[in-house]
């Protein structure tokens, strides 16, 4: 197409697809490290990739819903170490770790977990509670 055809485009009324929320597999765990503008990032990210029912490919996803103190919070999966070089108490990933009862990473693979929606947008993140 060319580009001056743009100029003669209407307006679409079909809406964006939206995945409902569902029971995910786990089907691989990755540590993301450059922004998509290949800068390296400050503090790496988890990227947990998941079968979701009503999609061919895995999807991605960083982060989860957790609640603490009776108040529901969305968080980034984030790579924050302790002293020792463990992943710090409290943080987003012991949550997650926790909650599938797995003491390290790759022992979410294979797992189930509830896929809800992060926000009204319709985006979806981890159930963790």
């Amino acid at each position: 197409m060319e580009t001056q055809d743009f100029l003669k485009i209407g307006k679409g009324t079909k809406e964006i697809p939206k995945l409902k929320p569902s029971k995910v597999t786990i089907v691989g765990v990755s540590i993301k490290e450059k922004t998509k503008e290949g800068v390296k990032m400050k503090t790496p990210l988890v990227q947990i990739s998941v079968k979701h029912p009503e999609k061919e490919e895995p999807i991605e996803m960083t982060k989860i819903k957790t609640i603490k103190a009776d108040k529901v919070s969305v968080v980034g999966l984030w790579c924050q170490l302790d002293e020792d070089g463990l992943f710090q108490k409290g943080s987003a990933i012991t949550d997650l770790m926790d909650f599938l009862q797995v003491s390290c990473l790759a022992e979410l693979e294979g797992k189930e977990i509830e896929a809800v929606e992060e926000s009204k947008e319709g985006y979806l993140c981890l159930k963790a509670y």
